[in-house]
């Protein structure tokens, strides 16, 4: 200890040597035990890490871009009756304003609208500036929003949106994306209940 003169400890008893060997070798057998967990440790938090990204590129990247392109096959039939399903709910929330709804169709017919969709507008009377379209060719505006618009030509802008957005599968493509962001996750965390609900409630 600094300035003072070296230490040593001496035993008569033959059992000491052995009692310190057995000791240092405890030590070091503790110390390679904990190395070898945490080289053990490491490869598994990198396949972990991995495994997580690549999880995480096919949720966000990859599933909408399959999902996309799964829309864009789907026959139009079953894209009829999907949007049927939707308008059906629609109805039963709002009344159908008739005289202007057949207005909406025959300002429609009047132009081309550049579609081989066979394009069906639905005026409901609701308080709501809105308006969207169901796959399959059926378009929702809200009496609201129609009484703001002053012209034809007016109208034949939104009509010539929202058809845009049929001729597009827009509201298919998404309806794709989040189904298929749902069943992945119900895969991930083995929900097969959600799952059979999904695929019942998609089905013919």
């Amino acid at each position: 200890y600094d300035e003072l003169p070296a230490q040593s400890l001496e035993s008569e008893d033959p059992l000491m040597a052995d009692v310190l060997l057995h000791q240092k070798n405890t030590s070091a057998n503790a110390w390679m035990m904990s190395w070898n967990r945490k080289n053990r440790l490491m490869p598994n938090l990198m396949i972990s890490a991995l495994l997580l990204g690549f999880l995480a590129l096919f949720y966000f990247n990859i599933l909408p871009f399959l999902a996309e392109k799964t829309a864009d096959h789907l026959p139009i039939s079953l894209e009829k009756k999907i949007g049927d399903a939707g308008s059906s709910s629609t109805l039963a929330m709002f009344d159908v304003e008739d005289s202007l709804s057949y207005y909406a169709n025959q300002v429609a017919k009047s132009v081309d609208l550049n579609t081989n969709y066979k394009i069906k507008i639905v005026v409901v009377d609701a308080p709501v500036s809105n308006a969207f379209a169901l796959p399959g060719g059926k378009i929702f505006i809200f009496k609201a929003l129609l009484s703001k618009i002053e012209t034809p030509e007016e109208l034949i802008g939104l009509i010539a949106h929202e058809t845009a957005h049929i001729e597009k599968r827009h509201g298919l493509k998404g309806l794709c994306r989040n189904l298929s962001s749902v069943l992945f996750i119900s895969i991930i965390f083995s929900d097969v209940n959600a799952v059979a609900s999904i695929l019942v409630e998609n089905a013919d």
